[in-house]
């Protein structure tokens, strides 16, 4: 295995693993937070807020400005 084809088992671990952690946090009873109740509480503090700026300027960056 290369490093490229690493590379793609790792995303698709990180993408399988957070598709579980939102399937899981709409259930019913199950106590996992689900993202918009995240967000929202991440949005009530200045730092969450830079936070989240900051990590969509690093997303646009990498994924759409090529």
């Amino acid at each position: 295995m290369n490093a490229r084809e690493l590379t793609w088992v790792v995303w698709a671990l990180i993408g399988s693993g957070v598709t579980a952690v939102v399937l899981i946090s709409v259930v019913p009873g199950s106590g996992v937070p689900t993202l918009g109740s995240v967000i929202s509480r991440w949005k009530v503090h200045w730092a969450g807020r830079v936070t989240m700026i900051v990590a969509w300027m690093w997303l646009g960056w990498h994924l759409f400005a090529r």
